[in-house]
């Protein structure tokens, strides 16, 4: 396996965080420029949003460890981290991987559309070319 961390589309979050933060500060201009300030308030979320996605936005979605698999799938979301023991099998399919694990009922599954377009074959070939505990 040559890549070990796989980023994330830039249209799922670099654009977004462009677009709020502009809005945040267009609310903000507008706000004081009509003395309304009591305005401010809506710009003050857009504003957070844009800044927390622009600084997440080069986190990788799926990072392969010595020992375990990390994923990030939300910008906001905590890291899932995967012992690959703990892996019973994984499925690549054409949009979707299906990792089903031990611990839990349902199976998660992960778009390859969250992946970069050139990293999308490249993270399909390195999820299936783990080894779980159903191909040991």
């Amino acid at each position: 396996m040559n890549k070990k961390d796989f980023s994330r589309n830039p249209w799922h979050l670099e654009y977004l965080s462009y677009a709020l933060i502009a809005v945040g500060i267009l609310s903000t201009v507008i706000a004081l420029s009509t003395g309304k300030t009591f305005l401010i308030n809506n710009a003050i979320l857009p504003t957070i949003l844009g800044i927390v996605f622009f600084v997440v936005r080069k986190a990788p979605i799926a990072s392969f460890k010595e020992d375990h698999l990390e994923l990030k799938l939300a910008p906001l979301a905590a890291k899932t981290f995967i012992r690959y023991d703990k892996i019973n099998a994984i499925e690549v399919e054409e949009k979707k991987i299906i990792i089903d694990i031990a611990d839990k009922k349902k199976p998660l599954k992960l778009p390859v559309s969250l992946f970069r377009a050139e990293d999308r074959e490249p993270a399909k070939q390195a999820f299936s070319n783990l080894k779980t505990k159903g191909n040991v």
